[in-house]
């Protein structure tokens, strides 16, 4: 700066200024050519600047009509813009959808997989605390009742926190749009009996579950959804089913014939084999799964 400062002094007025700001200007351009990576387009642009001799005429107006040529030769016409803009529109109206999908596909495969490690680590913690599932195991009644305090009771309740729901991270238990228990659970899941008389089948919700039933739930809806947002589950450990023996916690297989075809045409026509079809594959939603969850 001293430098040009020094000899501006051979310049009066406007010019000196000029002289300044112009010299200024080439050194910024050194800096950036010397220790960025620019395109050839970019750098044959600097270089058009720094040989265009601007600090050594003092003539202003050939120096604006110099800088006004430049500017026409670097910018982008307007047409050249809109099309960019179109193409990166088309672009994005391709792909988004598909990236929106897998995120929620993962979404729901750690969800998937955090429920059912969590159902059964409880179980193993109260064989732990309690003794032998046989002995404490019992099958009743979920059907509520709700006192004058608005508490909800059932048998079947009673038992499920007494031995597994105090082992779960379960903020708050509410009715259910079956009048079966529903149990909140701290990342936002949840999950319900789904028959008043057993605490065999459980549904998996993937959020609230007036989420997955958005519009009101009924019997057609639920059907509908399951396999995109609630996923069945069966919890019978005294079955001596093959696919339920000696275990807990189980995705529904109820009929089951043990083939991928079934589980793929079940899955897309009634949705009650899709938690198995995601399992079978290490909990990963298969590329060709028959809906879109969420």
């Amino acid at each position: 700066e001293l430098e040009i400062s020094q000899e501006a002094r051979n310049f009066e007025g406007d010019a000196a200024l000029h002289f300044v700001l112009v010299n200024l200007f080439q050194d910024c351009i050194d800096i950036l050519m010397k220790r960025i990576h620019l395109s050839p387009k970019h750098q044959r642009v600097l270089s058009l600047v720094k040989k265009s001799n601007l600090c050594h005429n003092s003539d202003m107006e050939h120096h604006n009509n110099r800088l006004a040529s430049l500017k026409r030769k670097c910018a982008f016409t307007l047409a050249e813009v809109l099309i960019t803009l179109g193409i990166i529109g088309v672009v994005a109206a391709m792909t988004l959808p598909s990236v929106i999908q897998n995120y929620r596909n993962h979404s729901v495969e750690a969800k998937l997989k955090k429920f059912y490690s969590t159902f059964n680590q409880a179980v193993l913690r109260s064989i732990a605390d309690n003794g032998d599932i046989e002995i404490w195991f019992e099958d009743s009644s979920v059907f509520l009742t709700e006192d004058e305090n608005g508490k909800l009771s059932s048998p079947g309740l009673e038992w499920f926190n007494r031995y597994i729901g105090k082992y779960m991270n379960i903020v708050e238990v509410k009715k259910s749009v079956i009048n079966t228990p529903l149990f909140q659970l701290s990342d936002g899941t949840s999950f319900a009996f789904l028959n008043e008389g057993t605490i065999h089948d459980i549904v998996f919700y993937t959020s609230e579950e007036r989420n997955c039933y958005n519009g009101g739930y009924s019997p057609e809806k639920y059907r509908a959804m399951r396999g995109i947002c609630a996923f069945t589950f069966l919890f019978n450990p005294l079955s001596q089913a093959k696919v339920q023996k000696n275990k807990f916690l189980e995705p529904y297989t109820s009929g089951w014939n043990g083939t991928e075809q079934q589980l793929y045409s079940n899955c897309e026509d009634e949705g009650g084999f899709c938690t198995k079809l995601i399992q079978n594959n290490g909990w990963k939603i298969p590329k060709d799964y028959p809906k879109k969850v969420r």
